[in-house]
């Protein structure tokens, strides 16, 4: 008989008496996912599930949860903590590929590290701001690759997390690996995309208030990139005397 449970998922933490605490911390943004996967498998399939939690755990273990499993799914009998997370080891090997990658992005969404943004400034006058914007985004562009790959490697997860993310990949580390930096980068670029955006459109304005000649004024705009925060100024055109004098006679 094929046995399931060397995939099971065991964390690489002391066991405390907040051991539970931390595996529903680590787990709570895909709970509802797993106990939805458990309560919807097909009999052949939760049979299997249950033989594979019977080779972890025990024909009593597994003698209760097959009595109990109808009563759980109605809500009638609470399913504890720790009978769940006994369950869910096995699930992995139950899943699609498309169901655990869709978990893991939700783990990697909410788990993801604050990344301290820094501070840039950058003022122009309106003689030279559209030279000034168009080399901001070639610079961007430029960069990309290199701010990609410093963007990933603060984007490390953290130890327990990696755990459940190769459980949910069965072990395979590698494939956790993949799909953590294809998700990293897929966030860097969603994230610099819309940056630039923001900025074509300040371009745009500019370059609209500058042929209406509405240069005697200042203009700023604040844009969020993946690892700073890029201020942009464009100081007003100082009016000559004789301007002065037009304008306070319109």
């Amino acid at each position: 008989m094929r046995r399931f449970y060397q995939y099971a998922y065991h964390p690489k933490q002391p066991k405390t008496q907040n051991t539970k605490s931390n595996l529903y911390r680590t787990f709570y943004p895909i709970i509802n996912d797993l106990h939805i996967k458990f309560f919807n498998l097909n009999p052949e399939t939760l049979h299997h599930v249950l033989i594979a939690y019977r080779n972890n755990y025990g024909f009593s273990a597994y003698d209760y949860a097959v009595k109990t499993y109808p009563y759980w799914k109605r809500g009638s009998t609470e399913l504890s903590a720790k009978t769940f997370f006994r369950i869910i080891n096995v699930l992995p090997n139950f899943m699609t590929i498309d169901e655990r990658i869709t978990m893991l992005k939700k783990l990697y969404t909410y788990h993801k590290p604050y990344i301290r943004q820094t501070h840039r400034q950058i003022t122009t006058d309106w003689m030279n701001f559209n030279n000034v914007l168009n080399n901001i985004e070639v610079e961007i562009k430029n960069n990309f690759k290199t701010d990609s790959e410093k963007y990933y490697s603060l984007s490390q997860l953290p130890q327990d997390v990696i755990n459940a993310a190769e459980w949910l990949c069965k072990n395979d580390m590698l494939l956790a690996q993949k799909i953590h930096s294809d998700f990293a980068m897929a966030k860097f670029k969603e994230y610099t995309i819309s940056a630039l955006k923001d900025l074509n459109l300040f371009q745009e304005k500019c370059l609209d208030m500058y042929n209406k000649n509405l240069i005697y004024q200042d203009i700023d705009i604040t844009i969020n990139f993946p690892m700073y925060k890029l201020y942009i100024k464009i100081t007003k055109t100082k009016k000559t005397f004789f301007q002065s004098i037009v304008d306070f006679f319109r």
